[in-house]
């Protein structure tokens, strides 16, 4: 996969003044962000040639030459990647890969035909980090589905995400939330309970995983300017990606 090719416009990230006061970079150091397993739905590298520009891109509410957008809530989220020290990680490259609002993912290997394809949904995209390791993305809020592997086990709504540094192996982990407006949140809180792959995660360490959703007021934290672009959504969570030298596991 080519990550030296140009942004698209609305891939380059340009953060507007005072529009995220909740990234202001953090004075201590913060506890490094739990590894999580890749898992089998990252699309191909031909996949993503046949959407255009699903690769270089942090909205994944619209697809270039689809007049309508995502179906499904709109998200934005928001984070730092940051060393140990509290440093911003210079030339990072976050990474989100997701199932759509149907739970249904761009990889080959979800033959879920249950669950239909939505082509107003780019299902990956990319952001490189500012100066100061914020980065932000525009997509939709995906359902819990059957992980397929161990009967009865469903997998809560999730994100993956994947951090790429020059000369370091990548970082990869999944981001879960909160939603207090979601109908389902006693049920979604049970599945991150019992799922196989959060309880990896030492217990006092998942609230770094699962993040809350929070309402934002258009003047606030929601708002960011993407290649002259503004982009806002009702809920907006804050993931902030902590990095030590020795999570970064081939």
């Amino acid at each position: 996969m080519d990550l030296h090719q140009p942004l698209s416009r609305r891939g380059a990230l340009r953060l507007a003044s005072a529009a995220l006061p909740a990234l202001a970079l953090p004075r201590l150091a913060r506890a490094a962000t739990p590894r999580q397993v890749e898992g089998p739905f990252y699309p191909n590298v031909d996949q993503l040639a046949l959407r255009v520009g699903a690769l270089r891109d942090n909205d994944l509410t619209r697809v270039e030459g689809v007049l309508r957008d995502a179906r499904g809530e709109a998200l934005l989220i928001t984070g730092t990647v940051l060393d140990a020290a509290g440093r911003p990680v210079p030339d990072a490259v976050v990474e989100i890969w997701q199932a759509n609002a149907e739970g249904r993912y761009l990889a080959a290997k979800d033959k879920r035909r249950s669950r239909s394809h939505d082509p107003g949904f780019q299902y990956f995209g990319v952001c490189p980090v500012d100066g100061e390791g914020r980065y932000v993305f525009r997509t939709v809020l995906p359902p819990a589905y059957p992980a397929g592997l161990i009967p009865g086990w469903i997998r809560p709504p999730h994100i993956h995400v994947r951090v790429r540094v020059p000369g370091q192996p990548d970082f990869v982990t999944q981001l879960y939330w909160e939603d207090p407006a979601d109908p389902l949140l006693e049920k979604h809180r049970r599945l991150q309970r019992k799922d196989l792959i959060i309880a990896g995660v030492k217990a006092g360490d998942r609230d770094q995983l699962i993040r809350p959703v929070v309402e934002a007021p258009r003047s606030v934290a929601s708002l960011a300017a993407f290649g002259g672009e503004q982009l806002w959504a009702p809920r907006t969570l804050d993931f902030p990606i902590t990095l030590r030298q020795e999570l970064y596991l081939p």
